[in-house]
């Protein structure tokens, strides 16, 4: 069974090396082959460099399906001694930058700092992607402009990266998106220019972002915008209170409308089931029967 798994992933580690230089299809077939080495060995425990380097695949495989929390968290957990074993595939610098970057667009502040910072598998990796280090610890002190401005410098790397590459848009927006929401949570009313100003954006772009998060629902406190004053704003406790009582109208005429029409409805029918059983039958049978 041993002779099995290994034999199992030796196909995942040339599959992944088929991903790297040959052709970027073969996830799939990583996902089956890493599925039957879990399932037929005692290997996972009994050696954990094999362990860690299946782990690694399987985060890989989840990062190809845009699972990004939980790829994020599978490179926190691989065991530190997991550092150029894997090298043709995955190296030491690879598991600290995946890790860290799907980390910031996928998880939350607290989960950032103990599965990331503060954990001992993973912060001695962070110390290989210096910038990448720095970006999370100015994006858990809410240093938002600075944490975008590292990032955007490892860009030129990250658009290389053959596993990142077709991704890294969406995560940048993700991580831009998850820093101007946790921006505004203290706020009930803000200013777009030095929003914009912040995040070293345009405010034209600025504001199109925002439209975009309101329109999601995922700003807190459902903000309008001021596009003459260019502030963006939250409820306040009488609107929010006006706003839920004007729902619970709606609500109550909903259900009084459902209420009168469903009992026109039973009229009518005890109606026309009066008239068909008077064609049939004289009237005075039937009297009292329709009275009722």
């Amino acid at each position: 069974m041993i002779h099995l798994a290994q034999l199992f992933f030796l196909r995942v580690h040339v599959s992944l090396y088929s991903l790297v230089y040959i052709n970027p299809g073969f996830y799939n077939e990583v996902r089956i082959y890493i599925t039957k080495a879990e399932h037929t060995s005692d290997l996972l425990s009994n050696d954990s460099e094999f362990a860690s380097k299946l782990a690694a695949a399987s985060a890989l495989v989840s990062l190809s399906e845009s699972h990004y929390a939980d790829a994020a968290l599978k490179f926190a957990s691989l065991s530190s001694e997991l550092t150029n074993q894997f090298n043709s595939v995955l190296s030491a610098e690879d598991i600290a930058l995946y890790g860290g970057l799907l980390g910031l667009a996928s998880l939350d502040r607290q989960s950032l700092q103990s599965s990331l910072l503060d954990s001992t598998k993973f912060k001695g990796r962070l110390e290989l992607v210096p910038p990448l280090r720095d970006a999370l610890r100015h994006y858990v002190r809410a240093e938002y402009k600075p944490c975008l401005s590292l990032l955007s410098s490892l860009l030129p790397q990250l658009r290389l990266d053959i596993h990142l590459a077709s991704h890294i848009d969406t995560l940048m927006e993700m991580i831009r998106h998850r820093c101007i929401i946790q921006y505004f949570i203290p706020y009930n009313t803000a200013s777009i220019v030095t929003m914009a100003q912040t995040f070293g954006m345009e405010m034209e772009e600025m504001e199109a972002t925002l439209v975009k998060l309101i329109g999601e629902g995922r700003m807190p406190g459902r903000p309008r915008i001021d596009s003459l004053r260019k502030m963006v704003s939250t409820e306040s406790v009488r609107n929010t209170e006006r706003r839920k009582r004007r729902e619970m109208e709606g609500k109550v005429k909903k259900m009084g409308e459902t209420f009168v029409r469903e009992t026109e409805g039973m009229i009518l029918s005890k109606y026309h089931f009066c008239v068909c059983v008077l064609q049939k039958n004289p009237f005075w049978e039937y009297v009292s029967f329709c009275q009722i």
